[in-house]
């Protein structure tokens, strides 16, 4: 069976409802939610009214996005004011989705940053840290009644902060697959993730066992057949975001891609079939220069349908 097809937009009323025709191709909706309540619930009713599925995707901030003036949201931070207005923020957005009948939360976002440049990563540091978000799914689940939620896998290294901050959680695939995190599979986070273990000496970042595995394997076949074997361990994905990457490199978006296609990492050829087999949602997250008639992610829509 195919993947169900969705695309992503942030909460901006003008570009939702300029991809409705999509919706009426059985195209659902993937809904960033802002700081804006009344903005977020306009969307999310343009949602309703011309698309089949809707789901929500928040993010985590370590701090206020400069001069935006978006919700600080870390909900398993360890300062508690900013736990607590986190998990106001995050409980109300899940109220107002479950209002409207989403499908899913997606959390894109890590769970505070607290290993720095040169400090080692020990197993008993990862554990904790994938506990306390295991923690805040099991308050969640409490609440809301088993509302499915999953964590975005994310990148290593929070190059967005005063200092560079380096991340415990979420990178590694075997978080997820080992360790029980519920997962929304970004491939060009993937291939960013090995891309930093491969030259992990550059950015001074410490790397685990595994880790170190991971990055002699990039070496040895390359970054494509490491995602490939990755994905053999997962039996089915929830839901995939579907882009692609360029190496990494500090104060630069790196899962953005590039006009010329041949800096990116990952063969998306080679990859998509596997996708598309264990998938059972598909989204394709891809740059465009115009974000209301968005020629380029509709082209990836037709790709899709047709695949």
């Amino acid at each position: 069976m195919k993947p169900q097809l969705w695309v992503k937009s942030y909460p901006y009323p003008k570009e939702v409802q300029a991809l409705a025709d999509l919706g009426a191709q059985n195209v659902g909706m993937e809904l960033f939610l802002g700081g804006n309540t009344d903005k977020n619930e306009e969307c999310i009713r343009i949602c309703n009214d011309n698309y089949p599925r809707l789901g929500i995707e928040l993010f985590c901030y370590q701090d206020e996005e400069k001069g935006k003036g978006e919700i600080i949201y870390n909900p398993l931070s360890t300062d508690q004011a900013v736990k607590q207005l986190s998990r106001n923020y995050l409980f109300g957005a899940l109220e107002l989705a479950i209002k409207y009948g989403a499908t899913h939360l997606q959390l894109d976002g890590n769970d505070g940053y607290i290993a720095r440049p040169g400090q080692i990563i020990t197993a008993a540091t990862i554990t904790e840290a994938i506990e306390r978000k295991k923690s805040l799914l099991t308050e969640i689940a409490e609440r809301f009644d088993n509302f499915p939620v999953y964590f975005e896998n994310t990148f290593p290294i929070d190059d967005h902060a005063p200092e560079f901050i380096f991340s415990v959680t979420g990178h590694r695939l075997s978080d997820f697959y080992e360790k029980g995190l519920p997962l929304e599979y970004d491939v060009a986070h993937h291939a960013v993730a090995l891309d930093i273990y491969n030259r992990a000496d550059q950015f001074n970042f410490p790397l685990t066992n595994e880790e170190i595995q991971l990055a002699e394997k990039v070496r040895q076949v390359g970054i494509t057949a490491v995602i490939l074997e990755d994905l053999q361990k997962i039996p089915q994905i929830y839901f995939t975001q579907l882009s692609n990457a360029t190496p990494f490199a500090l104060l630069h978006k790196p899962d953005t891609p590039a006009e010329d296609s041949s800096g990116l990492m990952v063969d998306l050829e080679a990859v998509l079939p596997t996708l598309m087999t264990k998938s059972l949602n598909i989204t394709p997250e891809v740059a465009d220069k115009d974000y209301v008639q968005r020629p380029n992610l509709r082209n990836w829509i037709k790709m899709l349908q047709e695949f």
